[in-house]
């Protein structure tokens, strides 16, 4: 890579980092807005239902508008499971799909040789994705839906106790496909047990493999 193909990389890189920065501070602007707005009307319906103007039963609306402003917040990715750790794995649109490079025949042999799955949680199983990335990666893998209770807390709790059990070789949170709860408690469960951690936007195959391509690299660090 040359110097200015190198630049150039930065200045995308930073480009697509600065639109979600504005994205993110226009959603908080409108929310922030919403609820002064509720705020003040709800304030003024106190006195006028006191004055017995209007009904005692009107809507109040900063409660809903409070709440819309929380989820806002609790959305920014500073907030999001596993942004404070190294292992964070960005997931590019146009690489959701594809392998960052073609891979040996034995890509993984330490993470092969261990015998033990590694997880994904979050969202839907996808099987055919499952089996792709087994035999593309030679490691077993085992997808952990959190969507068949609507809230997913009973699989985080089952997921969680397999993982502080030792029964996996690897944890890929899908970070965009959970709650923040229950992604601080998989990687605390993760921590606890010493597990390679990683986490995903939403699954794409090629980030999937980046975090298998981590927990080699974190194996062969452990060896030497």
């Amino acid at each position: 890579m040359t110097l200015e193909e190198a630049i150039e990389k930065i200045k995308k890189a930073y480009a697509q980092k600065l639109t979600g920065v504005r994205a993110s501070t226009e959603l908080l602007r409108n929310a922030v807005n919403g609820y002064e707005s509720a705020a003040q009307e709800d304030a003024l319906n106190h006195f006028l239902i006191g004055s017995g103007i209007i009904s005692p039963d009107t809507e109040r609306k900063a409660e809903t508008a409070a709440l819309t402003l929380l989820d806002v917040v609790e959305k920014l990715p500073e907030l999001r499971p596993g942004y404070e750790h190294e292992m964070i794995l960005l997931e590019d649109e146009e690489d959701t799909e594809a392998a960052p490079e073609p891979l040996p025949e034995r890509p993984f042999p330490l993470l092969a040789a261990d015998g033990r799955p590694v997880l994904i949680f979050g969202g839907f199983v996808v099987e055919d994705k499952m089996r792709s990335l087994t035999q593309t990666a030679g490691v077993a893998v085992e997808w952990i839906s959190n969507e068949r209770n609507g809230q997913g807390d009973g699989e985080c709790e089952s997921a969680c106790r397999k993982i502080r059990n030792g029964q996996y070789a690897g944890v890929i949170l899908l970070n965009e496909l959970m709650s923040h709860r229950q992604g601080d408690n998989l990687i605390k469960a993760a921590k606890g047990a010493g597990v390679h951690h990683a986490v995903g936007k939403k699954g794409g195959k090629g980030v999937l493999l980046r975090a298998l391509e981590l927990f080699e690299k974190q194996r062969k660090e452990t060896v030497k």
